[in-house]
C-alpha cells in the first residue's frame, strides 16, 4: 500500500490521494472475494487456516486504507475544507457498511452451501435479498 505525507498538501492533491486509496480498496475487495471463492472451492473440508490468514491480511490492508482516509480528512480540515471532509467521512462510513455487507454475503454463502436441500429454501431467499440490498447499496454510493 502506498503511504502519503498529507501535511501541507493542497486540496486537489488530497482528493487525488483519496481516489488512489479508493483504487487500492477495489484491489483489496478483489483479493477478499477471491479468497472467499477459493475457500468455498475447498468444500466440504474447507481450508479454514488458509482462509483465516487471507482474511487477516485483507483486514490489515483495509485498516491501513481507513487510516489513510482519516489522515486525508484531518488534513482537509486543517486546510479549512470542512465540506469536502464531511463528504469523505460519509464515503468512509459507506465503505465500512459495504465491507460489513460483503462479510455477511460471504457468511451467508457458506451457510447455504452447507445446508441440506430441505434447509436451503429460506436461506437462499435470504441470500438473494442480501445480494439485492448489497447491489442497491453499492450503486447508491
Amino acid at each position: 500500500l502506498r503511504r502519503y505525507n498529507y501535511q501541507e498538501m493542497e486540496v486537489g492533491k488530497l482528493i487525488k490521494c483519496f481516489y488512489g486509496i479508493q483504487e487500492e480498496r477495489i484491489k483489496v475487495y478483489s483479493i477478499f472475494n477471491a479468497a472467499h471463492h477459493e475457500y468455498m472451492s475447498t468444500s466440504p473440508e474447507y481450508d479454514f487456516i488458509k482462509y483465516r490468514a487471507q482474511v487477516k491480511l485483507v483486514t490489515e490492508q483495509f485498516t491501513a486504507l481507513s487510516r489513510q482516509v482519516i489522515d486525508v480528512i484531518r488534513q482537509l480540515r486543517e486546510c479549512h475544507n470542512e465540506a469536502v471532509a464531511i463528504l469523505l467521512e460519509k464515503l468512509q462510513a459507506a465503505e465500512k457498511e459495504k465491507l460489513e455487507m460483503t462479510a455477511q454475503l460471504h457468511l451467508m454463502r457458506k451457510t447455504v452451501a452447507d445446508q441440506t436441500a430441505e434447509q436451503k429454501g429460506a436461506s437462499e431467499e435470504g441470500l438473494v435479498q442480501l445480494k439485492r440490498r448489497y447491489n442497491h447499496y453499492v450503486c447508491s454510493v
